[in-house]
């Protein structure tokens, strides 16, 4: 829950600097092209710079795409944020599955020493002890 949480509040910062960085690029985009377009007076190296320049804003702007309409974003950040998401969930359920397997093998053990007490003599004190351990087990588990 507080992954998730955690997830949202990156994904809507995440958002809004996306937002900001297509604005930006969209205005270095235009100028730009209105240098390079409009200007006369250019030499051709300097045409080439400068459509050089445009053409890496706008592979700039294929990494950091926002659509508004569905409020999706579609960036290599994001995509990058949501398979480190991914790989933290799973370790989380690794680490609760292997807990769920640890309180297990305890319940087992507490059994083969109920099972022992049975055959004895000395099970007043023992059996409270073990009740204990049982509670503990419940309620270690009821935590999950």
């Amino acid at each position: 829950e507080e992954a998730a949480q955690m997830a949202r509040q990156v994904a809507q910062h995440s958002i809004k600097i996306t937002r900001r960085t297509q604005a930006a690029l969209k205005k270095a985009t235009a100028a730009l092209h209105g240098a390079r377009v409009d200007t006369q007076g250019l030499s051709q190296d300097q045409k080439r710079a400068l459509k050089e320049a445009e053409e890496h804003l706008e592979e700039a702007a294929k990494h950091a795409k926002y659509t508004m309409g569905d409020g999706k974003v579609d960036s290599a950040e994001e995509r990058a944020l949501r398979e480190k998401l991914e790989k933290l969930k799973s370790r989380l359920e690794s680490q609760q599955d292997h807990r769920k397997t640890e309180l297990d093998q305890m319940r087992e053990e507490l059994r083969i020493l109920r099972d022992r007490l049975q055959n004895s003599d000395k099970s007043g004190a023992l059996q409270d002890a073990l009740d204990e351990i049982d509670r503990l087990l419940e309620e270690l588990e009821s935590k999950e």
